[in-house]
C-alpha cells in the first residue's frame, strides 16, 4: 500500500506539470517495483547508488543488474520494463502527454541482457514514437508486448505476445504481429523472416525474464495502472477547472511533499507513516469498532452464542 501512495502522489505531479514535467530533468519517471539480486542504478551526475525496491528512476538513469540480479520498472504511463541478470538499460527519452497523445514520444536502450517490455498510455496513439535500441538493431513500438532475450548464437531472439513491432537493422527490416518470432545476429544482418516458434524455445525466452514473484508484482502494477487511469482521469477534469495560479500552487505543495520524502530516511518515513494511521484510526473511532468486534469474537471462541457479533455487525 506504501507503494501504490508513494507513486499515485509522483502521478498527481507528473500530471499538475504536464506537459512540460513529462520530459524534464530531475522529475522522477518511474519507480523499481521489484529487485531480485544485485543492481545498480547510474545517475546523470554519474553517481553510482545500489538499487533497491520503491527508488524512483530519472531520465537518463542506467539501471544494471548483476549476474544474479532482475529487476521491474514501473513508468508513470503504466509501461512495464522487466530486466534479466546482467541487462543494461537507460531511458534516453520520455515525453508523456495524456491531454496531447500525439505528442508522446520514448526512446530506450537496451545495452546487453533480456527484457521484457509492456506498453502502457504513452502507446495509446494512432502512431505511437517508441523506440527500443538493441545490439542488434531497432524495435519500433505499435501499442506492444514483446520479449527479447540473447540466443545462444550470440544474437537476440525477439518474440511478440500483443500488438506489432517493426525489427530495423543496416541488413534490413521485419514487420513481427502476435504470436510471431525472429532472430537476429547483429545490426549487420537483417532480422530472419518472424514464425511461430516451437514452446520449447518459447518457454526458454520466458524463463529468461521470469521473477520469482511474478504473477505478485504483475498484478500490483495492473492494479496501479487501474488507479493511475482514475486519477488521471479526475485530474485531467480538475486541470480545466482551475486557473493556472491555483495549477502553480499545487504544483509547489506537491513538489515539497516529494522533496521531503526525498530527504526523510526510510526508516522514519515508515514510522510516521504508521503514526499517520493511527491517528486516522483514532479519529474515525475505528479503535472503538475494532475492540467491539475482537470482544464479540472472544465472546464466541469461549462459548457464547455470538448474537453481540451479529448485533454489531448490522449495527455498528
Amino acid at each position: 500500500m506504501r507503494k501504490i501512495a508513494f507513486i499515485l502522489m509522483i502521478f498527481a505531479v507528473f500530471t499538475l506539470l504536464l506537459p512540460a514535467a513529462a520530459k524534464a530533468e530531475g522529475q522522477a519517471i518511474g519507480v523499481l517495483l521489484e529487485i531480485e539480486g544485485a543492481a545498480h542504478i547510474t545517475r546523470a551526475d554519474g553517481s553510482v547508488k545500489q538499487a533497491v525496491v520503491d527508488d524512483e528512476v530519472f531520465l537518463d538513469d542506467v539501471i544494471k543488474t548483476g549476474a544474479d540480479g532482475r529487476a521491474f520498472l514501473f513508468l508513470m504511463d503504466g509501461t512495464e520494463w522487466t530486466l534479466s541478470e546482467n541487462a543494461v538499460f537507460q531511458v534516453n527519452h520520455y515525453a508523456f502527454h495524456p491531454e496531447d497523445p500525439e505528442k508522446n514520444k520514448a526512446r530506450y536502450s537496451v545495452v546487453s541482457g533480456a527484457f521484457r517490455y509492456v506498453s502502457g498510455m504513452i502507446a495509446k496513439t494512432q502512431e505511437p514514437d517508441i523506440a527500443i535500441d538493441t545490439s542488434v538493431g531497432s524495435i519500433g513500438i505499435r501499442g506492444t508486448d514483446i520479449t527479447a532475450a540473447v540466443d545462444t548464437d550470440g544474437g537476440y531472439d525477439i518474440y511478440v505476445d500483443e500488438g506489432k513491432i517493426e525489427v530495423a537493422n543496416n541488413g534490413g527490416k521485419m514487420f513481427l504481429t502476435p504470436g510471431q518470432g525472429t532472430f537476429v545476429k547483429n545490426k549487420g544482418i537483417a532480422p530472419w523472416h518472424p514464425k511461430k516458434w516451437q514452446p520449447e524455445r518459447l518457454q526458454r525466452l520466458r524463463q529468461a525474464v521470469h521473477l520469482k514473484r511474478g504473477e505478485t508484482i504483475r498484478a500490483r502494477a495492473k492494479n496501479l495502472r487501474e488507479k493511475r487511469k482514475e486519477k488521471l482521469k479526475k485530474h485531467l477534469q480538475k486541470r480545466q477547472e482551475i486557473s493556472p495560479q491555483q495549477r502553480e500552487q499545487f504544483k509547489e505543495k506537491w513538489q515539497e511533499k516529494l522533496q521531503e520524502r526525498r530527504d526523510t530516511p526510510q526508516g522514519e518515513r515508515k514510522g510516521n507513516l504508521q503514526e499517520k494511521l493511527q491517528q486516522r484510526r483514532e479519529n474515525s473511532g475505528q479503535n472503538i469498532r475494532q475492540e467491539k468486534l475482537q470482544e464479540k469474537i472472544r465472546n464466541r471462541r469461549g462459548g457464547g452464542d455470538g448474537k453481540a457479533i451479529r448485533k454489531w455487525r448490522t449495527n455498528p
